[in-house]
């Protein structure tokens, strides 16, 4: 019976062969980065309904939609010091204490705009002989759901709301911290989000748009005409209406 079960959906997953790959990032040192966790809890949903009321029963309709909080559990590494091994790395909790920084900022009282800090996460649930070294280095192969992977998710504009306490105790073991991430939709594995059709359009947009900031001079010279005729109609109309008022003075002392 359970070897029936298991031919029947491929391979059961298992929770803890997974993969979280940032992308689409304004966060320094976090954009296209895979991050090794404890643990992640990928938030459910739930439709909003509005019931209406009829001679019988009354019918739910579906409005909306709403998420909840994606959780992650993180150990704390210890990061590089940019001599032996490359660039200069910060360490997770440094990572993500920073991030939450450029939200709303401790020392100077800033807060960003959204655009400025938001991230968007793949979330990968995969079978544990379909990977390879270059698999989890490439943040799964792509957007598109590949052989082996269970699960396929692309959380869009998550940030990070909370982080919990670090602790120090004289107890041994290895440190760990949660992040709480708010986000905006839950999508399927096949949604490119600002993908490389849209940047080259809004690219070539802004191209042409570009093109129109300075003016030619034959344009230049067109406005400083119409703004001559402009100048003089008003003055001419200045002159009108001075005469007009004058002429109503004198009929007023003429005919008192």
């Amino acid at each position: 019976m359970i070897k029936q079960i298991i031919e029947k959906f491929s391979d059961l997953p298992r929770a803890n062969r997974w993969l979280a790959y940032f992308e689409n990032s304004a966060v320094p040192n976090l954009n296209e980065t895979l991050y090794f966790c404890q643990s992640a809890d990928i938030p459910g949903r739930s439709m909003m309904t509005k019931e209406t009321f009829g001679l019988t029963q009354p019918a739910s309709y579906a409005y909306g939609t709403t998420l909840g909080d994606l959780s992650m559990q993180f150990l704390v590494s210890a990061g590089t010091d940019g001599t032996n091994s490359g660039p200069k790395k910060t360490s997770t909790y440094e990572t993500f204490f920073a991030w939450m920084d450029s939200i709303v900022s401790m020392g100077q009282a800033n807060i960003s705009y959204a655009d400025e800090h938001v991230s968007d996460i793949r979330l990968k649930l995969i079978d544990q002989a379909a990977f390879t070294h270059g698999y989890w280095k490439s943040g799964g192969g792509g957007i598109a759901k590949g052989a082996g992977e269970h699960v396929s998710l692309l959380a869009t504009r998550a940030w990070p709301s909370a982080i919990s306490n670090l602790s120090f105790t004289m107890e041994e073991g290895i440190m760990q911290f949660g992040v709480t991430f708010k986000i905006h939709k839950l999508l399927e594995h096949n949604t490119d989000i600002a993908g490389n059709s849209l940047n080259q359009t809004l690219s070539r947009i802004g191209t042409e748009i570009a093109k129109y900031k300075s003016p030619s001079a034959e344009i230049q010279k067109a406005l400083e005409q119409a703004n001559e005729t402009g100048r003089a109609a008003v003055g001419a109309f200045d002159k009108i209406s001075q005469a007009i008022v004058k002429d109503g003075q004198h009929n007023t002392v003429k005919n008192p």
